[in-house]
């Protein structure tokens, strides 16, 4: 039995936890679920939205809030209620779909409504990127996707996130404007899934993975956080980090800015050094 002490780990999703099927493996879950159940503080930081999080981690004993949208809103995995988020304000919320679309890309608005359920609208499959997203979504039973034909229906609706996959090069002037306006994070990274596409995620400002883990962290009481990445939008939480871990296929700049490095998210190196790390602080 262990006796954890007061530490959060906090572990991305995609390319970290989940193996390449997109789902937690039997072995992943159940290290988990025997250290969640023994008490030891586990949570997770995710670009996912909810729906698609507890479908990736299917018999995951998950109860601490989790950062979902790379921080955009924090949750509980199972539960309805919306526990803090960063919505964009109405205008930028208008200046980047409009830029987007001025720019041939096709965004995906992240939104929740008035009576707190989610939605992702957009209006069309433009690029293999944004057709393996949606069709993997779809194909899991997603209720939240919305195609429409036009996106001013998300006008009466709470706006988290509007996001586009595309190739780097035609993103790259909404990349370059939105990058420069403090009001917005923009999360840029490849996607890991289709080779030579890259995901523009912007964002409130506050809407980032180290502000989520630090408002997990304190909402938990914990002393320490020790979080787990492998993509850009992981750099944040490893700064607010005491310890940071990436996974071996991690991108550069999340290897160099980690403590140490492990296994690939296919040999389940997540689960394996949590629960070392949870032992080591019982001896």
């Amino acid at each position: 039995m262990f006796v954890p002490a007061r530490t959060l780990f906090v572990t991305d999703l995609d390319g970290t936890l989940l193996g390449a099927d997109l789902k937690i493996s039997s072995e992943s879950a159940a290290i988990l679920n025997e250290l969640i159940g023994a008490g030891v503080l586990i949570t997770a930081a995710t670009a996912r939205a909810r729906e698609s999080t507890r479908r990736a981690l299917a018999g995951v004993d998950l109860c601490l809030p989790v950062a979902f949208l790379n921080g955009g809103y924090l949750a509980d995995l199972h539960g309805e209620q919306i526990q803090g988020g960063f919505p964009l304000p109405t205008k930028t919320t208008s200046l980047i779909l409009e830029g987007y679309l001025e720019c041939g890309l096709h965004p995906l608005v992240y939104t929740i409504d008035a009576f707190g359920k989610e939605h992702v609208f957009y209006q069309g499959t433009g690029n293999p990127g944004m057709h393996a997203y949606v069709a993997e979504r779809l194909s899991g039973g997603d209720r939240r996707l919305r195609q429409v034909a036009d996106l001013s229906v998300t006008d009466t609706q709470t706006v988290i996130a509007i996001n586009a996959v595309d190739t780097p090069e035609r993103l790259a002037p909404m990349r370059e404007q939105w990058s420069r306006d403090a009001g917005v994070c923009c999360h840029y990274s490849p996607d890991i899934y289709v080779s030579g596409y890259c995901w523009l995620e912007i964002c409130e400002f506050r809407a980032n993975k180290g502000q989520a883990a630090l408002t997990l962290k304190e909402l938990v009481g914990a002393e320490r956080m020790v979080c787990f990445g492998d993509n850009t939008n992981d750099l944040a939480m490893f700064a607010a980090a005491d310890e940071s871990y990436a996974v071996a296929n991690a991108h550069p700049a999340v290897l160099d800015a980690a403590t140490a490095v492990i296994g690939d998210h296919r040999s389940h190196a997540v689960a394996r050094q949590l629960r070392e790390l949870a032992r080591a602080e019982t001896r």
